[in-house]
C-alpha cells in the first residue's frame, strides 16, 4: 500500500479516537477505515501502481497531508484523469514533468499529434454554500445519534441553518420529544425557530433519519468562467515558451449543479432563443444560438 498503509491508518485512527461519531462523518476517517470505501482505496492504489516512484511519493505526501476531504478528492480526480488517458488507445504516454518552478499535473503524448500539458481542475461549491451544507450536516449527524426508529423532515429556509450551539440545544429538545409515548405520525414541532415533522416510523431504522431542507440556487456560468480563466493563466508562460497545447480537464462536484449545458455557456456564451414571426406577428419558428459573452465568443483567453 502506497497511500493507505498501516502507518497512516493508525495515525488517522489515533487522530479521531476520542471524537464522537458525528465528528468522524464526512472526513478522511471514513475513507481510510470504513469497509464502505474499500473500493475507493483499491482504485487509488491501482492508479498509483502504474506511476513512477517519484510520482507515487508525490501523491502519497499530498493525500496523507490533505487538510480537508476536498483537497483529498482533488488529488483523486487527478489520478482518475491520468488513468483515462493512460488506458486510451490514442495516447502513448502520460507522465509528470517539471518546468522549473512550474509543475503541471501531466504531460500527455498522443500517438499522432503534439504533446500537450494537461491540468485537472476540480470545480467545488462556493465557500458560502459549503458552510451552509456543513451546518445542516452537523445537525443531521447529531440527530442521527438518537437511537429511535423515526424519520424527521425539516421545514425551514435552507439558506439559514442553525449554528453548532443551537443545533446542540435542538437535539436535546428533539430527543425529549421523540421519547414521549404520546407523539403521533405527522406531528410537527418547532425547536430553535426550525420546524420538524415526524414523517415516518420504521423498524428498519436503528437511529433517527433526517430529510434536510431542499436548497435551490441559480447556476452561474460566469463563476465557472472565472475558475477556468484562473487555471488557464497558471501555465501561460510555460505554454508560450515551449509552444505547446494546453488542455484543462474540468471535474465538477455533484453539489455544484454544473452540467454540460453550463460548460457550453461558459465557453460559447449564454443560450439565446431567436423567434421568427410572420407578417401577422405569429411565431412560426425559432432557433437557439449562443451570445457573445463566452470565453471563445469574445476571445477572453487571448488577453
Amino acid at each position: 500500500m502506497i497511500v493507505f498503509n498501516e502507518l497512516w491508518r493508525a495515525e488517522i485512527e489515533r487522530r479521531f479516537a476520542n471524537r464522537p461519531r458525528y465528528e468522524r462523518a464526512n472526513t478522511l476517517y471514513h475513507i481510510v477505515t470504513s469497509p464502505k470505501y474499500e473500493w475507493l482505496r483499491h482504485e487509488i492504489e491501482t492508479y498509483l501502481d502504474s506511476l513512477t516512484t517519484e510520482a507515487q511519493q508525490h501523491y502519497q505526501a499530498r493525500m496523507q497531508t490533505a487538510k480537508s476531504i476536498n483537497q483529498f478528492i482533488e488529488s483523486y480526480h487527478e489520478l482518475v484523469v491520468y488513468d483515462l488517458f493512460r488506458q486510451h488507445p490514442d495516447y502513448s504516454a502520460i507522465r509528470e514533468v517539471d518546468y522549473g518552478n512550474k509543475t503541471p499535473d501531466w504531460l500527455v503524448t498522443p500517438k499522432n499529434g503534439p504533446e500537450f500539458i494537461l491540468e485537472v481542475r476540480t470545480i467545488n461549491q462556493s465557500s458560502r454554500f459549503r458552510q451552509i451544507d456543513k451546518a445542516w450536516g452537523y445537525l443531521r449527524l447529531r440527530l442521527q445519534e438518537i437511537e429511535l426508529p423515526f424519520l424527521l423532515s425539516i421545514h425551514h429556509q435552507a439558506e439559514n441553518p442553525p449554528d453548532s450551539r443551537l443545533s446542540s440545544r435542538i437535539v436535546k429538545d428533539i430527543r425529549r420529544w421523540l421519547e414521549d409515548d404520546g407523539i403521533n405520525l405527522g406531528e410537527r414541532r418547532e425547536f430553535g425557530g426550525i420546524e420538524f415533522e415526524l414523517a415516518h416510523v420504521s423498524e428498519t431504522f436503528s437511529r433517527v433519519q433526517v430529510v434536510e431542507p431542499v436548497r435551490t440556487f441559480w447556476v452561474n456560468h460566469k463563476l465557472l468562467q472565472k475558475k477556468i480563466l484562473d487555471k488557464a493563466s497558471k501555465y501561460k508562460e510555460v505554454v508560450e515558451k515551449y509552444e505547446m497545447p494546453y488542455v484543462i480537464a474540468l471535474v465538477p462536484m455533484f453539489s455544484t449543479g454544473y452540467d454540460v449545458e453550463n460548460f457550453a455557456e461558459a465557453f460559447y456564451g449564454h443560450l439565446e432563443v431567436i423567434l421568427e414571426s410572420n407578417s401577422q406577428g405569429n411565431v412560426v419558428g425559432g432557433k437557439e444560438t449562443y451570445g457573445s459573452d463566452g470565453l471563445f465568443g469574445n476571445r477572453i483567453l487571448e488577453r
